[in-house]
């Protein structure tokens, strides 16, 4: 096993660690392991002991593993010159996660601690990645702490630090999955070389830090972040060949299960998606929620001013993969769509726009009263991860003839055409007036035999009203999606695009919910992909089409997102609940970090008896969502009741029989359902993780009720 190095660290002597506690991999001067590495023996740090103070140098887990706290007392309540403040007991296992804590003391002056693991001896050329999830004490008073992960050359001496990366504070009782990333690629001179793991807290407040990390584990991933680039130029997130990987970005996210949302950038809006030769990307509008959001460090994206994009073997569990492209300086990117060059079997040229805002006072344009306006410009690439900005003469102009100069020009996906060539559909500004026709709303047409250079056509006959979401042909007819879900269909491509007067809304009208769009490349035909707002925005699973014989369109679950169901749940009726109860709570309450797929048969009454399911929101309140043999039902509701006919009826303009198979994916505060594969509610619910089966006083209406979850 693992040599053992004890240590007391000083801040005088560690000023380059100030400010963080730290996660560190080390090349050290001391015993080497003869062995390369190929994994973290006893990947967890947990709490010691004692229960008046952490004991120095105690061993935690098995051999592998020292404790390098310097012992510091626990003071219960009062505070002592340069001693730790605050009510700190031992805490048992958490209650989220199943795993302990380890306490962690730092005096605010000098001392602090750590742990710290040989891992073993690097090869020349390999990129070693570990990643740790992070936990935070939930006790009051517990100050949040500060969790980094490091390269370095050694634990004793001055070390040479290779990369770091930082988790940010938590809040107490904060649990983040894979918080910690951290990664380096061995150079010829690291060969031979022994690799350390530390972790530790450093002194910034007399405090005790309460918390650990978990399930530490060697990952084939390879993060990095981009180098800079000039502006109007993309800039890439994979590092040089035979360079050594640059720093993780503080903020990723390790793999996301269904939803997505980037940790790297720190938001993300528009999104659209690519598959090919087993591979799915997801690419989308990068950037905070706020300019002001206290979540981004100095230094990072403080607008929608790029593209990001993250990689998934099965398109459903995504890794992020990092910025891949830049709009310039002091303006704002639009969004994009990604399509195949017509001559794509010989160049093997992928394409993707961009639209960008211009003209006086440019900025994010709906803060801008004097708004100038936008213009379209195009990247390509070869391999769908390194993108390049193709030459400003290409750049796509509105054309006046039809059209605002001032006003949209956006939102751009394309048809193919039996010739080889391309329409494009946009979100444009038609001016009233120029055509004699009614026109679609805020779209515009191009037509382009090479996929960059465009020719601007007459504005589309309809009745559309909204940013355009995506273009499709589907048997005979032509799809086209507008904003919040809204679908319109023509007989030819030029138009008329007129409202689908079934299932209007493909998303449903909920307002929780954005911007359908075709995902055109998917395997075994197009699917549909959309985001969540009304809060940290989340691309969600995507969607399966189905068109009826009257050639409406509605979206059913996709059977690619079955591999959401990693780990079946054992789930029960609380013990104190009752076939009498209108709410019939079960056990164990959900973990809302993690994606669930919740299955089961439902006999439905005649009546509007309200049968379905109840989030509860603590104090007796809750939300709910019914289902009828007309639609689903959703809004607040109490255990003691709830009025259906109070809550507002989504209708899929669909009949449900008295049984029917339901179904729920829910992760944090998002939720969809489905009726016989058929999509339903998309809503943001408002729950504490405990749910409950609403059924039919005295009659189990809800039947072969099954959970999953991921391993």
């Amino acid at each position: 096993m693992n040599d053992l190095t004890r240590y007391n660290m000083h801040a005088g002597q560690r000023g380059w660690l100030r400010g963080f506690a730290l996660l560190a991999m080390v090349s050290a001067v001391g015993p080497a392991l003869a062995a390369p590495i190929t994994a973290v023996v006893n990947g967890s740090f947990e709490e010691t002991a004692g229960v008046d103070k952490l004991d120095p140098y105690a061993i935690h887990n098995a051999a592998g593993w020292t404790d390098l706290t310097v012992g510091i007392p626990i003071q219960a309540g009062s505070t002592t010159a340069g001693g730790p403040k605050g009510n700190y007991d031992r805490i048992a296992a958490d209650q989220v996660t199943g795993s302990r804590y380890m306490r962690l003391v730092s005096d605010g002056l000098t001392n602090y601690g750590g742990v710290a693991q040989n891992l073993g001896t690097m090869e020349a050329g390999k990129t070693y990645t570990l990643m740790a999830d992070v936990l935070v004490g939930n006790e009051p008073g517990i100050t949040p702490g500060r969790w980094s992960a490091s390269l370095q050359s050694d634990i004793a001496a001055a070390p040479t630090v290779y990369a770091t990366a930082t988790s940010g504070a938590l809040a107490a009782g904060a649990y983040s999955p894979a918080g910690l990333t951290v990664s380096y690629t061995a150079t010829a001179a690291d060969a031979g070389k022994p690799l350390w793991l530390k972790y530790g807290v450093v002194p910034h407040a007399a405090v005790a830090h309460r918390g650990g990390i978990d399930n530490v584990r060697l990952s084939d991933e390879v993060p990095a972040s981009p180098p800079a680039a000039a502006a109007s130029q993309l800039t890439q997130s994979a590092p040089a060949a035979g360079q050594p990987a640059a720093a993780p970005d503080p903020l990723a996210k390790g793999v996301q299960a269904g939803f997505y949302t980037p940790g790297r950038t720190g938001g993300i809006w528009d999104n659209w998606a690519c598959y090919h030769e087993g591979k799915f990307y997801l690419y989308y509008v990068a950037g905070p929620p706020g300019k002001d959001d206290p979540r981004i460090p100095p230094g990072y994206l403080k607008d929608w001013n790029s593209f990001g994009l993250a990689t998934s073997d099965d398109g459903v569990h995504w890794k992020e993969y990092g910025t891949i492209a830049k709009c310039r300086e002091k303006t704002t990117m639009g969004s994009g769509h990604i399509w195949k060059s017509p001559n794509f079997a010989k160049d093997g040229t992928w394409i993707m726009n961009y639209s960008e805002f211009f003209g006086e006072g440019e900025d994010y344009w709906s803060h801008v009263p004097n708004f100038c306006g936008q213009n379209i410009i195009f990247l390509t690439s070869t391999d769908l991860l390194h993108w390049s900005k193709v030459d400003e003469s290409l750049r796509f102009n509105v054309d006046v003839r039809w059209f605002d100069e001032k006003g949209r020009w956006d939102c751009m996906d394309v048809l193919p055409r039996a010739d080889g060539s391309l329409y494009a559909y946009f979100t444009a500004c038609p001016t009233p007036g120029k055509v004699a026709y009614k026109t679609c709303w805020a779209v515009g047409c191009a037509e382009s035999k090479d996929g960059l250079k465009w020719q601007v056509l007459p504005p589309i006959a309809g009745d559309t009203a909204g940013e355009v979401g995506g273009i499709e042909m589907i048997g005979q007819k032509y799809y086209l999606t507008i904003g919040p879900g809204l679908i319109h269909r023509a007989e030819r491509p030029e138009g008329p695009f007129l409202a689908q007067q079934k299932n209007p809304n493909l998303l449903g009208n909920d307002g929780d919910v954005y911007f359908s769009r075709f995902f055109h490349s998917a395997p075994g035909g197009p699917l549909v992909n959309h985001f969540y707002t009304n809060g940290t925005a989340y691309a969600a699973p995507f969607k399966a089409i189905e068109i009826d014989p009257e050639g409406t369109m509605r979206l059913k679950w996709w059977p690619g997102n079955d591999t959401l169901k990693e780990r079946e749940v054992a789930l029960a009726l609380a013990t104190n609940a009752s076939d009498a109860a209108f709410v019939r709570l079960l056990e164990p309450a959900f973990n809302l970090e993690a994606t669930y797929v919740v299955e089961g048969s439902l006999t439905l009454p005649e009546n509007e008896d309200p049968s379905g399911f109840f989030f509860d929101g603590g104090g007796g309140t809750g939300q709910a969502v019914l289902f009828t043999r007309q639609g689903t039902r959703f809004g607040p509701a109490r255990l003691d009741g709830v009025d259906p006919n109070t809550l507002p009826l989504l209708n899929r303009d669909l009949e449900f029989g008295p049984e029917v198979k339901v179904r729920l994916v829910m992760r944090k505060d998002m939720l969809e359902t489905y009726m016989n594969d058929h999509l339903m509610t998309l809503k943001r619910v408002n729950w504490n993780g405990r749910m409950g089966v609403i059924g039919q006083t005295g009659h189990k209406n809800v039947r072969d009720l099954k959970v999953w979850t991921q391993q």
